[in-house]
Order: C-alpha cells, then structure tokens, then sequence
C-alpha cells in the first residue's frame, strides 16, 4: 500500500516569467507575473503591503432580529399567558445570541487577506492580493532580494 504524504504548501500563485533570446524580444528580460498581469523585474522599484480586514455585517443583524423577536415572544408569553418558566429559557437564548453577536462584533470572524502593490518606473503598478502569510512571505523576500534590500 502506498501511503501519501500531503504537504501544507501551496503552489504560489505568482511566478518569475524568463526573458526571450529572441532578436526581437532581446531588451526584454525577466518579468514577475501575477495570473494575466505581469511587470518588469528590472523595473520594480518599490512595493506597498497592506492588511484588509473585511467583516461581515449581515450576522449581527441578523442575531439582533433574532434577539428582538426572541424577547418579543417571552415578554408576549410572559405577561399574556403567564408563562414564568419562559422567564428563564428566554434569558437563556437571549444571552448565547448577545455573546454571538458580541463576537461578531468584536471581529473574531472577520477575514483578513494582505495585498501587495509593486510598483515600477515604467507601467502601471501591479496588485496581488492572498491570504496566505507564506505565500507573501515569499513574495516580499523575492522583492527584497529583486530590489537589492
């Protein structure tokens, strides 16, 4: 039996392109690129990393309608029918929706991706955005090394 070992590395989703020796093409040399977009390796001259942190609003809102419309019932059973056990199981519902929704709020399930700017002398400057910290580690060490830090 075979067994198979799965490393946790990602193929990076940026590639070095080698320059052509064709006579044509001879000025052209080694180009970074990033899916359809591409820039001149001998033209980068600097880069920008920024962290966007995109949360989700719509789970709170929701948490809050299911609050509101949980205490409605309780108070409408309490006071109406005379329901004092709902007393308790509507305390207890409406406190795992608040600390849910103080989650939410806190940001515990936002998603956070990191994207680079590189920019060059000659062309516009190219965006690759990832949430993979190794795979910008990468990156960032190969603009280091590209740029001469």
């Amino acid at each position: 039996m075979n067994d198979t070992v799965l490393i946790n590395r990602s193929p990076p989703m940026w590639w070095l392109e080698p320059g052509m020796g064709t006579e044509r093409l001879a000025d052209e040399g080694d180009v970074l690129r990033f899916g359809p977009d591409g820039i001149p390796l001998e033209g980068i001259v600097s880069y920008r990393l920024e962290e966007v942190v995109e949360r989700d609003f719509s789970a709170p809102l929701v948490a809050g309608a299911l609050a509101f419309a949980s205490g409605v019932v309780t108070l409408a059973g309490i006071l109406g029918f005379g329901w004092l056990e709902c007393l308790l199981a509507g305390f207890v519902i409406l406190s795992g929706l608040v600390i849910a929704g103080l989650a939410e709020l806190c940001g515990v399930t936002s998603r956070r991706r990191f994207r680079i700017s590189i920019f060059s002398q000659d062309s516009r400057p190219v965006t690759y955005t990832s949430a993979d910290n190794r795979d910008i580690a990468r990156l960032i060490a190969f603009l280091d090394h590209a740029i001469g830090r």
